[in-house]
């Protein structure tokens, strides 16, 4: 009767200590210990599908922040382009209005 329970609380001790979802308790018996080593194998599977998902969401997550990183630096360099060109185009408007206000000046002069 020890053994068994010895087995399934050693198993239940590696998986959380070590955190080894691989890991299956022995089920030797169809009475209540054989029922709590099927119970904690269940559990064990569960949360390693969990984890599974998890690990599978949080890569997705990654490669969503990546794309989105890229996306911001495409935009911020196309905004600086835009901004160069308006810089560009508003000190060439200045130099227009600077030479038409000296040709003003030079035709009230004559």
């Amino acid at each position: 009767m020890a053994r068994p329970i010895q087995a399934v609380t050693h198993v239940a001790q590696q998986v959380t200590e070590e955190s080894n979802f691989d890991l299956q308790a022995p089920v030797t018996t169809n009475d209540e210990v054989g029922i709590l080593a099927n119970s904690l194998n269940r559990l064990i599977l569960e949360v390693q599908q969990l984890i599974t998902v998890q690990n599978d969401a949080n890569e997705q997550l990654e490669v969503y922040s990546q794309v989105l990183e890229e996306k911001v630096r495409e935009r911020t360099r196309e905004l600086n382009e835009k901004n160069l060109s308006l810089k560009l185009a508003l000190e060439e408007l200045r130099c227009t209005q600077a030479q038409l206000g000296e040709t003003e000046e030079n035709s009230d002069k004559s």
